[in-house]
């Protein structure tokens, strides 16, 4: 079940939605079978990874109330187990914090940011920066519910700031960030350097074919022809939105 999980993960990452389903029903098959000290951990881990698939595919769902489990501390009896249901941990609450962020509702936000922001706190506290990136990336998505397009900005830049740090600006990893940061600056009229950051975006989504974080790209390239006045490219851009909004 492990290294189906490693499968579905590396899918994930590279936007291949049906791989990453497939190798996460083999994972959930065979963690039945598992000796009862891995099951637990085996069920965090297919839990947390099936949560980003339903978010990724769009299909949240009834999803997100099954998986409310993944923010409770996983318990382990050694060092070595302590530290792993950390990574867990880590990665399953930036899992659920995404979905919820995902869903785009009021009732949902708080729970989001509060889960993000945990999983930023573990991850930075075990050394683990990617999901750590990772975390913050999807809190400046999700603060965009909660609070003005300033602070939605500042934990953008934030976030990129981050990741740049590691060599990650143009990994899938920092898209949400790159999109939300370009997405207000558009809506407030700053189309230079609105489209300066969909550049870093398409850079970063070069390797992802998911549909997710590219209708946002699509949308607000879509906004931002309209704002210049051209509009035939920006029927062209809200026409891709349409098609990849009815692939979720």
């Amino acid at each position: 079940p492990e290294l189906a999980l490693v499968r579905a993960m590396g899918d994930l990452a590279q936007g291949r939605l049906d791989e990453a389903a497939a190798h996460l029903a083999v994972a959930a098959t065979h963690a039945k079978t598992a000796p009862p000290e891995r099951q637990r951990r085996l069920q965090v881990a297919v839990a947390s990874q099936q949560l980003s698939l339903a978010r990724r595919g769009g299909h949240l769902a009834g999803v997100i109330e099954q998986a409310r489990f993944l923010a409770s501390p996983v318990t382990g009896q050694s060092d070595e187990d302590i530290a792993l249901d950390s990574d867990l941990r880590a990665v399953a609450l930036m899992n659920l914090g995404t979905a919820e962020a995902w869903t785009l509702g009021l009732p949902d936000a708080p729970d989001a940011e509060r889960h993000l922001r945990e999983g930023a706190d573990l991850a930075r506290e075990i050394g683990r920066p990617y999901l750590e990136v990772g975390c913050l990336a999807q809190l400046g998505f999700a603060s965009l519910v909660l609070h003005s397009f300033a602070t939605t900005q500042r934990r953008c830049r934030e976030a990129i700031a981050l990741a740049e740090r590691y060599g990650w600006g143009t990994e899938p990893v920092i898209a949400p960030a790159l999109i939300m940061l370009a997405g207000t600056l558009v809506w407030t009229g700053e189309f230079d350097e609105g489209e300066r950051w969909l550049q870093r975006t398409r850079q970063a989504l070069e390797t992802d074919t998911g549909p997710d974080i590219t209708l946002l790209l699509r949308q607000t390239a879509g906004l931002l022809h309209a704002g210049r006045g051209r509009n035939h490219e920006a029927l062209e851009e809200f026409g891709a939105a349409e098609y990849l909004g009815s692939q979720l």
